[in-house]
């Protein structure tokens, strides 16, 4: 299943920008106009204006993308973003502000295209294809996520990752209604126990095809190039989250009956608080290609 990997994560300098809160955003799929607009309001530097830039008058064709490619450049330079100095797997945390559910554990790293691609990218919106593609050539870096589903029956994957974070200091964030803590963490033989268990799971669902998609295309347009392939073209930054004392299949069954009026692709919230798939992951950490 999942060939996971640690990296060097690119993380907003909170010397720079003050709280987290606000410079996160929602995966572009959440984003409404109005969102959009409120989102601009929060900080100069908050995540949409580089995942979901906004149309301005006069912009043509490609414009809106590249205003968000300039911005992202700018805030490298500037120190609005930084590099970590070793790989790691960023261990996270999320929970209901009010506490009605258990936390969920899960972890950011980069995964293997190939090991993630026995979903069909060609039900996802063709467009938000087009304009993640977009970014990651002109970037050179993959900005949101691809999120996926593990399952862990056995809390095998949960119990590690509580076990790694366990009385350390996290980076913490809340929006949307969710508590976020963030670990960094670059222990090799932690990396080493994780990436066997990822290997090791069965069941795995993706939630989000556009970002799974347009890396794919990336891949084979590097394949396909005279020029040499770019390392990390064959990884995808992934959100895993893990599904814990339940089997995949029937916790999917159950999100299938929530909306089926609602035929775009997006995050997934399960029933009878079982477990919810963050819905602000934008900005936590993204992945710059060596």
């Amino acid at each position: 299943m999942p060939n996971i990997q640690a990296f060097r994560g690119l993380r907003y300098n909170l010397g720079h920008v003050g709280e987290l809160e606000a410079v996160l955003a929602p995966a572009p799929r959440f984003i409404a106009a109005d969102d959009q607009n409120e989102l601009y309001k929060k900080h100069p530097c908050n995540f949409v204006r580089l995942n979901c830039n906004r149309t301005e008058p006069g912009d043509v064709g490609g414009d809106r993308l590249e205003r968000a490619v300039r911005y992202f450049r700018n805030w490298q330079r500037e120190g609005v973003f930084e590099r970590d100095g070793e790989a790691a797997i960023y261990v996270i945390q999320v929970e209901e502000e009010n506490g009605d559910t258990s936390p969920s554990m899960g972890f950011i790293s980069i995964a293997g295209i190939d090991s993630l691609s026995s979903s069909h990218p060609e039900a996802a919106d063709r467009s938000a294809i087009d304009s993640e593609l977009h970014l990651i050539k002109r970037c050179e870096a993959n900005l949101n996520p691809v999120t996926v589903l593990l399952e862990d029956f056995d809390a095998k994957i949960e119990l590690l990752l509580t076990a790694q974070v366990a009385n350390k200091a996290p980076v913490q964030a809340e929006a949307n209604g969710l508590k976020f803590k963030l670990w960094i963490e670059n222990d090799l033989h932690f990396i080493s126990s994780l990436s066997a268990l990822a290997a090791s799971v069965e069941h795995m669902a993706i939630a989000n095809l556009e970002s799974l998609a347009a890396a794919e295309e990336y891949k084979k347009s590097c394949s396909d190039s005279s020029n040499d392939v770019v390392p990390q073209s064959d990884s995808v930054l992934s959100c895993c989250m893990c599904v814990s004392g339940l089997r995949l299949s029937e916790i999917l069954d159950q999100a299938a009956t929530l909306d089926s009026t609602n035929t775009s692709p997006k995050l997934i919230e399960f029933a009878d608080g079982l477990i919810r798939i963050p819905v602000i992951l934008s900005g936590l950490v993204v992945n710059v290609f060596d």
